[in-house]
């Protein structure tokens, strides 16, 4: 089971990757594959935080949340 603490923190990390593509200056052969590997890993994040977020427990007074943490 993934934890939503874990979907979050690789989903962060792969903002970090894409943004450092992203600022790669100039065109070059790669660029291409760069986007299309961003887009994946992007969509692979994103559906990692869904199926997190649908199993984690609502917040409760002793289960504050991800907000809070």
């Amino acid at each position: 089971m993934i934890t939503l603490n874990t979907a979050l923190t690789t989903a962060r990390q792969t903002l970090t990757t894409v943004t450092e593509r992203a600022e790669r200056a100039g065109y070059y052969s790669g660029a291409r594959t760069d986007i299309i590997n961003s887009h994946a890993e992007l969509r692979a994040a994103l559906d990692m935080l869904i199926k997190a977020a649908e199993q984690a427990e609502p917040p409760t007074a002793g289960n504050p949340g991800i907000a809070e943490e």
